[in-house]
């Protein structure tokens, strides 16, 4: 026999789940995007700063 105890807390756990997890995996998705976002942005900039910074050398030489 399952403890009614355990069973409860069980669907406890399981509402926290539903709702805590939904919410939580689209702030882990929306920040997982933003890190891509960061990162893609600065790979973007950085190249294009290298790229520059190449060409006022090659300018100056």
């Amino acid at each position: 026999m399952v403890n009614p105890e355990i069973r409860s807390q069980k669907e406890i756990w399981g509402g926290r789940m539903s709702n805590g997890g939904i919410v939580a995996a689209l702030i882990g998705l929306l920040g997982q995007s933003a890190d891509l976002l960061v990162a893609g942005v600065g790979l973007i900039v950085g190249g294009e700063f290298f790229r520059g910074g190449k060409r006022s050398q090659l300018k100056a030489v």
